[in-house]
């Protein structure tokens, strides 16, 4: 694993992230934008770390805006921390086995928590993010591949490089990838939702 990233860097792949999200003509991204703070401060010591979705991101087709960031993203990987929000279970296994996410703003940021957590997640082909919900508003943008998504248990949607994903606060949705790598940068408001998701039952 290579040393911890450089303050510079990080802050370049921080801005990068950012002006993307501030850069879409939509309000509800201009909402979340505007509490994302343009100076996240001082960098905090996070050692690097890897997981099973970041393998996958060596093999990410970014869309044509985000070719920039995805490639600085891409340089920069072996020296951020990335994470994993779940404990291993049947239900996970699908999600848990591709997926990765590094974390800009929040309780387990690069830098200290701000307005809103923000961040940047990879998954891979094959994966199921599970039906669940949570309190905190949701914004996804991805800059590479494309996803499905589906909304109060209805159909699957597909999302590609810069579109606006947005979940309201305790509305039902689930997530899965096709056969492409998925990256997508994301925001929270209102809280933390790693840990307190409520999942939908199994059928």
């Amino acid at each position: 694993m290579s040393k911890s990233i450089d303050a510079a860097n990080l802050r370049t792949l921080f801005d990068m992230s950012r002006d993307a999200l501030a850069a879409l003509d939509d309000p509800v991204a201009a909402r979340f934008a505007a509490a994302i703070p343009a100076d996240p401060g001082e960098a905090l010591h996070r050692a690097p770390a890897w997981t099973p979705g970041t393998d996958a991101l060596a093999n990410a087709r970014p869309g044509a805006r985000y070719e920039d960031l995805v490639a600085t993203l891409q340089g920069l990987a072996p020296q951020l921390e990335w994470r994993q929000s779940y404990k291993r279970s049947p239900q996970m296994e699908s999600y848990l086995k591709g997926y990765g996410y590094i974390e800009f703003l929040g309780q387990r940021g690069h830098y200290a928590p701000a307005g809103a957590a923000f961040g940047i997640g990879v998954i891979g082909p094959d994966c199921l993010y599970p039906t669940h919900r949570h309190g905190p508003e949701e914004i996804y943008l991805p800059i590479a591949g494309s996803a499905e998504w589906s909304y109060d248990h209805g159909p699957w949607i597909r999302h590609g490089a810069g579109s606006v994903v947005h979940t309201r606060p305790w509305q039902w949705h689930a997530l899965r990838t096709g056969t492409e790598t998925v990256v997508l940068l994301y925001a929270w408001l209102g809280g933390d939702p790693v840990n307190v998701s409520e999942f939908a039952p199994v059928a």
